[in-house]
């Protein structure tokens, strides 16, 4: 399937593999080790953990914001140079 989607984009497979889909999977790790790490945030009682937590968090948020930039952008570039050639 990703090889199918990636010639349909026209790029080649390593390119669609290493720049797109590992991206991908890394912004949905990410997602899910926010998620998992505010729940335990906000269940700690203690305080030096909550700290540490919290700056875990906001470092997983700004990655997490930089990725989804990263991929918007891909997304644009690679869509716009798809209907460019398709017009043609």
């Amino acid at each position: 399937r990703s090889k199918e989607l990636a010639h349909r984009r026209r790029l080649s497979y390593t390119f669609y593999f290493e720049e797109i889909l590992m991206r991908k999977y890394e912004f949905k790790r990410i997602c899910k080790t926010l998620s998992y790490a505010k729940r335990i945030a906000s269940r700690t009682r203690n305080a030096t953990q909550k700290v540490a937590l919290r700056k875990e968090i906001a470092a997983l948020e700004a990655e997490r914001v930089a990725l989804q930039r990263l991929l918007s952008r891909l997304a644009e570039r690679y869509a716009v140079r798809y209907e460019e050639r398709r017009g043609s």
